[in-house]
């Protein structure tokens, strides 16, 4: 390892870094994932989760250029030589026309650089530059060259698939996207928030945080690097917004970054159950690498696992199940979640709110510059937008509020909240289904109201009404019985998704299970066929019936005392408010009187 840049990392051992990795991971806006926990609130559930971005970048990146070596290993595969060739023909393409350098001089740049962790991969061209005007036109040196320039990239596109993460990411993320579902069309375009994130029309259908990331990388790649390395730079920016003139080479590599089987996935099931002390997160990650391929079909490529895999697929797409259900979705974790998206709303309203009555707080938001989440996310200063800095701006506004004297709703909503997240108030806070059974039982009581008025079975009953809740969420329809209870009872009622992890089903298909995930089958003639992965594996089918009658949503009351024996007749009223909002919102929907 000497003279070699690598980091220790608990899951995969070494992580070896090119010069240009090396370099981008000591940049400030990449440094900040050190301060960006990886599962938001899940450390107050499991202490030890204090898993970072950081980290996390890192593993997808070492298993994003392994899925794609492994996919490219065998040059004398047919749809492996017509890819390398294809993806050669782009990037002479892009050097040209894009970049305008000649490819020629990248590839000489190339063959001089002394990379460790390229000849450590072999990667490296190991050719005299007086050698390279006649290799070049040899096929097998181009799929080479190409092969080299797509590892880099593709390890690019995952080491910044996270840096434009929220502190908190999701938590924050969704706070944000419910404060524009709020604003009418005309205040979207006076709204500054909104404009920030919605000015680039390339960007429309990603995530608020992959935009923020989109913005960053063009400022990330060190500014004296190479010819090389602006190339990969520019295939790795394509990878990331996904769609280009060279979707036919690029999409692939997006899957690598973004799928049913992606490199991010396969490393937080490994990463975040370790760390919080569970005993899940095992399955067969050396053998999923090491059957991944080329499928061909028409002009059209994709990067899939074989068949050979399934096993190592089965136990991931299980142990992913289960993560969700007992880190993820733990009701502990995600109340702390909710309460985070709660507090951000709030702060989003009142900074953007001219009443003098707010003037205090807005003071600490304008002090601790709060708006760098979105004046400065594609810039160095997007630093400082950390969950130590977060945290400080709580800490701050809560100093403050203690002290307001008849506070309005909104102030003593944020009171409560900031006081029952940064200390812990478990007191505070009801969670209405702690295990399924609670859930299960809130499910019965409901089709017992229904069955009075509809001769139904609890299992179509219960596929109804999940609709009919799901839909509640999405339109925010509970936000008129929210509010009415916190008039009535100044209790803070929070519903929190938990829908639950499963292998992606096609509609509509012949087969009645036909998962979004395919794998490639060698048959006997050698050619290649691609199936859909449930046709292999009733395993994986059965999971379709495991969503239909999971979990999917929470409920949290907090209130100061909630738990205490002389709420629980309070509890029990706000249950059965819930209970009658949804069966009459089912009525509603399929017309019973």
């Amino acid at each position: 390892m000497a003279n070699e840049k690598c980091i220790r990392d608990p899951v995969h051992n070494y992580i070896y870094l090119t010069d240009v990795e090396f370099k981008l991971i000591r940049h400030p806006l990449f440094q900040r994932l050190r301060f960006i926990t990886q599962n938001g609130s899940a450390y107050y559930t499991y202490p030890s989760n204090k898993n970072c971005r950081f980290l996390h970048s890192l593993g997808s990146m070492k298993l994003g250029g392994d899925i794609f070596l492994n996919a490219t290993e065998n040059l004398s595969d047919g749809d492996v030589k017509e890819y390398l060739i294809q993806a050669y023909k782009m990037l002479d393409s892009i050097a040209n026309n894009n970049l305008t350098i000649p490819i020629f001089d990248i590839i000489k740049e190339f063959a001089s650089m002394n990379d460790k962790t390229f000849d450590k991969y072999g990667l490296s061209l190991h050719i005299d530059k007086s050698s390279i005007e006649n290799e070049i036109k040899k096929e097998v040196f181009q799929m080479k060259f190409a092969r080299a320039v797509l590892f880099q990239s593709v390890r690019l596109a995952c080491i910044l698939h996270d840096i434009g993460h929220f502190p908190f990411s999701h938590a924050v993320e969704r706070a944000f996207s419910q404060y524009f579902d709020y604003l009418t069309g005309d205040q979207k375009k006076e709204n500054q928030i909104y404009v920030k994130y919605h000015s680039k029309a390339e960007y429309v259908e990603k995530q608020i945080h992959e935009r923020i990331g989109l913005g960053i990388l063009q400022k990330i790649i060190p500014s004296s690097e190479k010819d090389f390395h602006k190339l990969c730079r520019h295939v790795a920016r394509i990878i990331l917004i996904g769609h280009s003139e060279y979707r036919n080479i690029v999409h692939p590599l997006y899957t690598i970054i973004s799928s049913e089987l992606d490199a991010d996935r396969l490393d937080y099931s490994l990463r975040d159950p370790r760390s919080s002390g569970l005993e899940l997160g095992a399955f067969d990650i050396e053998r999923l690498l090491n059957n991944f391929t080329i499928y061909r079909e028409n002009d059209k490529f994709e990067i899939l696992p074989k068949v050979n895999a399934l096993s190592s697929i089965e136990s991931f797409y299980h142990q992913r199940f289960l993560i969700y259900k007992y880190l993820i979705y733990h009701h502990s974790k995600a109340r702390m979640d909710e309460i985070v998206k709660e507090i951000t709303f709030l702060l989003l309203e009142i900074y953007n709110s001219k009443e003098i009555k707010y003037d205090s707080v807005r003071r600490v938001l304008t002090d601790y510059n709060f708006d760098f989440l979105w004046e400065k996310c594609d810039e160095e200063e997007y630093y400082y937008c950390n969950e130590n800095w977060y945290f400080t701006i709580l800490q701050a506004i809560y100093i403050i509020i203690q002290g307001v004297s008849n506070p309005d709703d909104r102030t003593e909503k944020l009171k409560t909240l900031i006081e029952t997240f940064i200390f812990r108030k478990t007191e505070n806070i009801y969670s209405f289904f702690k295990r399924y059974d609670a859930y299960f039982d809130f499910m019965q009581k409901m089709y017992i109201k229904i069955k009075e008025a509809e001769d139904i079975e609890f299992g179509d009953f219960e596929k109804k009404m999940r609709g009919v809740i799901k839909d509640s969420i999405n339109n925010n329809d509970l936000k008129e019985l929210n509010d009415r209870l916190y008039k009535q009872d100044r209790v803070i009622c929070l519903i929190a998704k938990t829908e639950p992890k499963v292998i992606k089903f096609l509609e509509n298909q012949a087969f009645p299970f036909t998962s979004e995930l395919h794998v490639a089958q060698q048959e006997k003639n050698g050619q290649k066929k691609k199936v859909p992965v449930t046709v292999f594996s009733p395993y994986l089918q059965s999971m379709a019936h495991a969503s239909e009658k999971e979990q999917f949503f929470n409920v949290f009351i907090i209130k100061e005392g909630i738990k205490t024996d002389g709420q629980r007749r309070l509890l029990e009223k706000i249950r059965k408010e819930f209970m009658r909002f949804f069966v009459s919102k089912y009525k509603l929907c399929f017309g019973i009187e």
